[in-house]
């Protein structure tokens, strides 16, 4: 009698993506972050925490600064200091209460600008001569801060398409195969001396995975870097718009590094549980096990077109449509963030079966009978 062996998946887990996100991270962070932090710090511009306007107490008592300044002098000193700006008859910026306080004595009076606090100044109110000098110093510094960074964004966006991979993923690859070719090993283990089961892919096969690997990693990042680079622009265009305040751009690249993280992550997941899918998926096919029982997740974030494949039975060369609205088609962990599983069946006779048995328990290896686990 023949009978239908289910074995246990091989999983890509979280701890496999890792080394790959690192990579990837690096790659950006050499080809748009750091770049950019330097133009920042070049300028004077830090992207840790802001220091502090002013520091009220020494540790005697006794405040830091002790020289009577005027209004004027306060107010163009925290210009210089790029701690407030000013731009179409308002200051904005980091306002302590030294610094309030002289700006009301310019005349200026409190109100808000874009959703943040600032200081109006009447347009009858002339600024003092120091505090104009200071605020055109600041204006003419950043303006030109700005212009810097659309300058490189644009050199970026347009040579991106043609420069080479950032990243070379061999040594991933490597670690991925062999990770993936242990959980494979432990899951047929039963099988040896009952089907035969080849000891690794083709090296050709193999060699174009790995190259399909690293190509699609790289145009991720490519295609990241052109997509960040243009909302990038938009940005800094806009925060010209608003003022040319500088220290806005600070908080526009650290917001863009926490997205460039992000995306590192998602990259580095879904091409590696696309990588160990396909290496398994043509191990199986070379050891002639060519279908496979889907399985879920099983709890809420697995999406609908998924759950409807539960438990049903797909062979590895003919996958099943996972989007309707597209039609696209893929294997369990090939769809974008799919955390399904592929149990590939194999079928025995009752001599194999009881081979099969003796095998199951020298090895120890789990293996799923129909859907039931037993160990």
């Amino acid at each position: 009698m023949r009978k239908e062996i289910t074995l246990s998946p091989v999983v890509a887990f979280d701890s496999y993506a890792l080394p790959v996100e690192r990579e990837i991270l690096a790659a950006l962070g050499d080809l748009l972050y750091r770049p950019l932090l330097d133009i920042l710090a070049g300028a004077g511009l830090k992207a840790g925490a802001p220091p502090p306007a002013f520091r009220p107490r020494k540790a005697g008592g006794k405040r830091e600064n002790t020289v009577r300044q005027s209004a004027g002098e306060i107010v163009a000193q925290a210009l210089r200091d790029r701690r407030i700006w000013f731009a179409n008859g308002a200051f904005s910026g980091r306002f302590d209460a030294r610094v309030s306080r002289a700006l009301r004595d310019l005349g200026a009076t409190p109100g808000r600008r874009a959703g943040q606090h600032s200081f109006h100044l009447p347009p009858s109110r002339a600024l003092p001569a120091a505090v104009g000098a200071a605020a055109a110093e600041s204006l003419a510094a950043s303006r030109e801060v700005h212009a810097v960074i659309n300058r490189f964004l644009i050199q970026i966006y347009d040579g991106i398409s043609a420069a080479p991979h950032p990243v070379d993923l061999k040594i991933s690859t490597e670690t991925l195969a062999r990770a993936a070719g242990g959980q494979f090993d432990a899951a047929t283990a039963p099988l040896r001396g009952v089907h035969e089961i080849p000891a690794g892919v083709q090296p050709a096969m193999r060699a174009a995975l790995d190259a399909d690997f690293n190509r699609n990693v790289n145009l991720g990042i490519k295609g990241f870097t052109q997509e960040r680079v243009a909302a990038l622009r938009e940005l800094v265009v806009k925060n010209a718009e608003a003022g040319h305040r500088s220290d806005r751009l600070v908080e526009i690249v650290k917001a863009e590094i926490g997205v460039g993280q992000r995306r590192a992550e998602f990259i580095a997941r879904q091409e590696t549980a696309l990588y160990v899918s396909k290496l398994t998926g043509q191990r199986y096919r070379d050891a002639g096990i060519t279908r496979y029982r889907w399985s879920t997740s099983n709890d809420r974030r697995v999406r609908h077109d998924h759950r409807e494949l539960n438990n049903r039975v797909f062979d590895f060369s003919s996958p099943p449509i996972v989007d309707r609205a597209t039609g696209r088609r893929a294997n369990p962990g090939e769809d974008f963030n799919c955390r399904c599983a592929a149990l590939p069946i194999v079928v025995i006779d009752d001599f194999a079966e009881a081979e099969l048995d003796r095998g199951f328990h020298e090895n120890a290896a789990p293996v799923c009978v129909r859907g039931g686990v037993f160990a």
